[in-house]
């Protein structure tokens, strides 16, 4: 890939010419965020994880900075969690954040958009550098840092994942590190590039790690040709060393984090599609999307028109670029197979994130034809003017069925202008000079209009997705308009939301309250096996106890909540135990404060245990129960707890399905049987009616939809086929849907074989229970049912007394160090609400125990009978192993590069 050195190389006024024309593209781009008042900050993600960790992050390093404590351990995160594992995903390892550092506390939010555009320059620039050792000449090196700096991929991430911007740096960066060991020069900066890269982010290092071994291998044959396999092993073994050596230097950060992915709630699992062919839909919208602002599958489009003009060239030209010509076919052939989007997404679903590397190679591309316009063609021009009929009729097409006029006669009107320039070089009436002067004009309208359809509102309006500008630390702040003030501050609690607060999900930080939900990429495994235990409805991958945990009581409770906060129009929704308190709730505000009494404490010592396997043999409703009247102990445990006597039987009832209009297959159909029908339209409903419905009332009641296969309508030609769907259920002043997600959303993806609803305590008897089937398709039941548990107040009263009888009495709670004392009469097991991770260590007495996973995601500890001491100290687990291996990796920087370069040097002489 290399280009004969041009007359006027890449300097320093490349980089200030490239920087002038950055701040006037940023401004003309970035103004229309100015002119709405928008930030760059996504209303999904950008808002829940992306900006509120950026600015937690910035409020745990000032704390470091002031105090020289590292807070390790949050409680605010979920039901609390690592801080460097939840944070490490977006922000540990990005060195941009640090930049933040320089702005006053309070201005976050301007720091954040600051940062944004630093990340921007530094792709540009990066290139740049890479350019500068490839002897790429000033204006071609110019144009294409504009291309990609400004490509879609930069251009979407900026208002959707902004550290997915990271790896278009650090890529040219690793390629200029390889350049250097090839021509004999230090290895040391390609080691801290990797080590930089995998610091920042595993799961996009994994993506760098193949990519720039695609790039050292073509590079390597392109250079060495002729060279034996003997030398080729020794080049190989000495990048291999550089790379391992930078992946010790980045331990400190990168183990840990992968400890905390692998624990985490998101396992990828197979594909749940084909891998050997994509819907037909997206073939079509890769051409599309190729020089059009546009997305699927994470393939990004967005190229600029002048690129594909070089393709022609490039083929043409293709054994004096073979390098560049064959890594763009294998790229090409990579977008084409899902297997290949699922192998560089970790096996998991087909996403093309790779696809970031196009706009690097298409950039290359683009300057091998901007410098040698001389040797173009009449065969070249040719099929550069077939290229653009092609797209010019492919594009009016998309402008006559869409009326999207703006969106696909751009590039059509500036591939002709272009192409006229083009055309008029090649017939020598325009100077090579003038011509790549014009070529980089183009490039830069091109770039930016691209970008500003892409934001405006006359465009795709991606603009209308972000936040208001001023408006998310005090949304964040006030999520329950300040309510949770009212509450104590000299007991450890937990507060709540109810089912329909799913707009409550990382705002616990932010208040300095500790809650149960949060919403992060890297959420802590065992307590997604546990909403899964209990069949949660609410389970989501990355949320695994969100939206109140569908109201459920024993399970709030459990978890230490004593709080529920929502509004008052949802009180209906307000589990059993728990009522208003009116004292706390505001009395002009729509927010209100319910309380129980019975909330499980911190940690309390069990007697009667129940293995794990056995635990999952139950009903889920059953389950539930076992948190109140045992603890659930690992297959492996050694504890030996009494088991509970009997298991609490639950009541079921009877009833049938009336017949309902566009629903077929559900005559005489009753509860507590096989269920398959067909819904012919969306949103069609079906009524049960209950044989005693008098039964129910004083009954926390639920519905069941066991072992749900849902087949959809098939879909016209050219469309997709949604897997997705959703029921909702009316019942006692309840409303409640769960959703089952579309096969090809691969990050949020898992299929429900069950369904539970809790409708909470019937209070009336009413006869009729209502099904809505949100999606059109057939479905089938292996059973239906509705079971229901008594709800008396006394004997839950009474069994919280006995968890508080048997309570530890805390004497001390920080955030990394819980210390108290218990006194029981009989072995038994401390069952605690810590999530469980191999980073708490117990001391009982001062002695260091094992401590056990317990009611299937929580930190447990065997005690015997007696009054003991207990100590609970969190360290995030192997970040001692991990800085000791950094540590080790500078040191064996130094020694490798001295001694392995003279080796290599000396056996290539």
């Amino acid at each position: 890939m290399q280009i004969q050195e041009q007359k006027k190389s890449v300097g320093f006024e490349t980089f200030f010419k490239y920087t002038v024309l950055f701040l006037g593209m940023s401004l003309a781009i970035f103004s229309v965020f100015f002119i709405q008042g928008k930030t760059f900050i996504w209303q999904n993600d950008g808002f829940h994880q992306h900006y509120p960790f950026f600015r937690e992050y910035l409020t745990i390093l000032r704390n470091f900075f002031q105090t020289g404590q590292w807070q390790s351990w949050d409680w605010n995160i979920g039901l609390g969690a690592d801080t460097l594992v939840s944070y490490g995903y977006y922000v540990v390892g990005d060195p941009f954040v640090y930049l933040a550092l320089l702005f006053p506390k309070g201005s976050e939010e301007f720091a954040f958009h600051v940062v944004m555009l630093v990340r921007i320059w530094c792709v540009g620039a990066s290139f740049l550098f890479y350019a500068r050792k490839m002897n790429l000449s000033h204006r071609g090196a110019l144009m294409g840092s504009l291309m990609y700096a400004f490509s879609h991929p930069v251009i979407y991430n900026v208002v959707r994942h902004p550290f997915f911007i990271h790896p278009m740096i650090f890529f040219p960066l690793l390629c200029l590190g390889i350049e250097k060991v090839f021509k004999k020069e230090s290895g040391i900066f390609f080691t801290l590039m990797v080590a930089i890269s995998a610091a920042s982010n595993f799961y996009f290092f994994y993506m760098l790690t193949w990519m720039v071994l695609l790039y050292a291998l073509v590079r390597y044959f392109s250079l060495e040709k002729g060279k034996s396999w003997k030398s080729f092993l020794k080049w190989f073994a000495y990048f291999v060393g550089l790379y391992l050596i930078g992946l010790l230097i980045a331990s400190g950060i990168f183990i840990p984090l992968v400890y905390g992915f692998i624990n985490a709630s998101r396992s990828p699992g197979s594909p749940p599609i084909s891998l050997f062919v994509y819907p037909l839909r997206y073939y079509g919208l890769l051409v599309i999307n190729s020089l059009t602002p546009g997305t699927i599958f994470w393939t990004i489009g967005g190229l600029s028109i002048v690129s594909i003009f070089s393709l022609p060239f490039l083929i043409r030209h293709r054994k004096q670029r073979a390098g560049l010509f064959w890594t763009l076919v294998a790229l090409g052939v990579m977008l084409l197979f899902p297997i290949f989007g699922s192998f560089m997404n970790g096996m998991s679903g087909p996403y093309n994130r790779f696809s970031f590397i196009v706009p690097f190679y298409m950039a290359l591309a683009t300057i091998y034809f901007m410098e040698n316009i001389q040797d173009l063609t009449n065969s070249d021009v040719t099929w550069i003017r077939r290229l653009m009929i092609a797209y010019s009729v492919l594009y009016i097409s998309a402008t006559l069925i869409t009326n999207d006029y703006i969106l696909y006669l751009t590039p059509v009107i500036l591939g002709w202008a272009i192409y006229g320039a083009v055309n008029y070089t090649q017939n020598n009436k325009l100077a090579k000079v003038s011509f790549q002067r014009i070529l980089t004009v183009f490039v830069l309208l091109n770039m930016t209009a691209n970008a500003i359809i892409f934001y405006a509102p006359f465009g795709k309006n991606a603009v209308s997705g972000t936040e208001n500008y001023g408006t998310i630390d005090d949304t964040y702040s006030k999520v329950f308009n300040g309510v949770e003030q009212n509450l104590p501050t000299d007991s450890q609690y937990r507060i709540g939301v109810t089912s329909h607060n799913n707009h409550v999900r990382n705002q616990y930080a932010y208040i300095n309250k500790p809650g149960t939900n949060s919403y992060a990429s890297l959420t802590n495994g065992a307590v997604a096996e546990f909403a899964q235990f209990l069949e949660a409805s609410s389970y989501q991958i990355i949320q695994p106890l969100r939206n109140g945990i569908d109201d459920r009581r024993i399970v709030n409770q459990s978890l230490g909540v004593k709080y529920i906060l929502t509004e008052r129009k949802y009180a209906d929704y307000l589990p059993s135990d728990y009522t208003i308190n009116p004292e706390l709730s505001v009395v002009d505000s729509d927010m209100i404060v319910a309380e129980t009494e019975n909330e499980a404490p911190f940690a309390y010592v069990e007697t009667n245990g129940l293995s794990h396997a056995e635990a999952q043999k139950l009903h889920p409703v059953q389950r539930e129960q076992l948190l109140t009247d045992a603890v659930i102990l690992e297959d492996d445990s050694k504890a030996n707890l009494a088991t509970p006597a009997e298991f609490s039987e639950l009541d079921i009832y009877e009833g049938q399905w009336r017949e309902a209009e566009h629903i077929r297959g559900q005559e005489n159909l009753s509860l507590n049987e096989p269920m398959e029908i067909t819904v012919d339209e969306a949103n069609s409903q079906i009524t049960l009616t209950f044989d005693r419905p008098e039964e129910l009332i004083g009954q926390e009641a639920f519905i069941y939809f066991e072992n749900i296969e849902f087949t959809p309508p098939k879909a016209s030609f050219g469309k997709d086929t949604s897997t997705a769907y959703r029921l909702k259920v009316d019942y006692n002043n309840q409303s409640k849907g769960v959703l089952q997600s579309d096969r090809y959303t691969f990050s949020s993806y898992f299929k429900r074989e069950n369904i539970l609803i809790h409708l909470n305590e019937v209070e009336e008897a009413e006869d009729a229970l209502t099904v809505t089937f949100q999606n059109a398709g057939d479905y089938s039941f292996e059973n239906v049912s509705v079971v229901s548990r008594p709800f008396d107040e006394e004997q839950a009263t009474h069994e919280a007394q006995i968890k508080k009888e048997h309570a530890l009495e805390i004497d001390s709670f920080t955030d990394e160090q819980i210390e108290g004392s218990v006194e029981v009469s009989e072995e038994g097991m401390l069952v605690t609400n810590i999530p469980y991770t191999k980073g708490w260590q117990a001391y009982v007495d001062g002695q260091k125990v094992p401590a056990e996973k317990v009611n299937i995601g929580f930190v447990g500890v065997p005690i015997s009978a007696g009054e003991h001491t207990i100590e609970f100290v969190y360290q995030t687990p192997f970040l001692k192993v991990g800085v000791a291996m950094s540590i080790f990796g500078l040191i064996a920087l130094a020694g490798y590069e001295l001694i392995y370069r003279r080796y290599l040097q000396k056996s290539s002489e």
